[in-house]
């Protein structure tokens, strides 16, 4: 799977709740559009337990159904018993950046609803920075190894208060031996390159495929720091910032 794997077109699919309703049956059917041309698309198509929401990685235990390995022009997908309740069906190639028009024909044995989920930070500001970490000076670990300050830092200025999101993930450009385990923080700022409080975390360090991502959250105006850190000191690898916000905001590298 690539780390991109989370940008591909997805669908809710709400199977609504009624007791006079058996379980549902399912069957979608996805097609190129230029299927009788030499090199068609292979595709597939999964089905998520995602509770509605965009999947950004694919967990085995999550998926509900799939069509099958990869197959040019026609993917097809079938999920039995499905009973009440919201899932994401995502649309695949099997490599990425593969361009194509498609059709998707979804049939289901009792009434729902399907939607197009709109991408990660749609009708948001947005900026991106590439950076890396780098020893001995900009690698520095988690805040137990005691140089936190050291790993790549981010002056973020919000001029108005709104919604909020952040997205760290490895740079998939050069294949690494070993993904370092990575952490994404928001702190306000207290002072020139002090941290303030901890205003939210992506959490658990991790090496997923979809990185670690902050929000979608509420913060007021101001000045925060974004840090990126490996759990590791010392690790050297390039990485891409995604930050996306409801007003229009600066973005920096300290």
């Amino acid at each position: 799977m690539h780390p991109s794997f989370m940008h591909n077109p997805q669908y809710l699919i709400e199977v609504p709740a009624s007791t006079q309703q058996a379980p549902s049956h399912l069957s979608c059917t996805l097609q190129t559009l230029d299927q009788g041309q030499p090199g068609a698309l292979p595709i597939a198509m999964h089905l998520i337990w995602a509770e509605g929401g965009r999947a950004t990685t694919l967990s085995e235990g999550d998926i509900v159904s799939t069509s099958g390995p990869y197959d040019h022009s026609v993917a097809l997908l079938e999920a039995e018993n499905l009973q009440p309740g919201k899932y994401t069906l995502v649309l695949s190639t099997f490599e990425a950046g593969l361009e194509g028009r498609y059709s998707l024909r979804v049939k289901s044995s009792t009434r729902l609803a399907i939607a197009a989920l709109p991408q990660e930070g749609a009708g948001m500001f947005n900026r991106t920075l590439r950076s890396r970490w780098q020893a001995p000076d900009r690698a520095a670990g988690s805040p137990s190894n005691g140089r936190y300050l050291s790993n790549p830092t981010f002056l973020l200025k919000l001029p108005a208060p709104g919604s909020f999101l952040a997205r760290l993930q490895l740079d998939g450009s050069k294949a690494l031996a070993l993904k370092p385990q990575i952490n994404l923080s928001c702190f306000s700022r207290s002072g020139q390159r002090d941290l303030g409080s901890q205003v939210a975390t992506s959490g658990a360090y991790t090496d997923g495929l979809s990185g670690a991502a902050i929000g979608p959250l509420r913060l007021e105006q101001g000045e925060y720091l974004l840090v990126a850190s490996t759990f590791a000191p010392g690790v050297e690898a390039g990485f891409v910032l995604q930050v996306y916000a409801e007003a229009k905001f600066e973005l920096m590298t300290l």
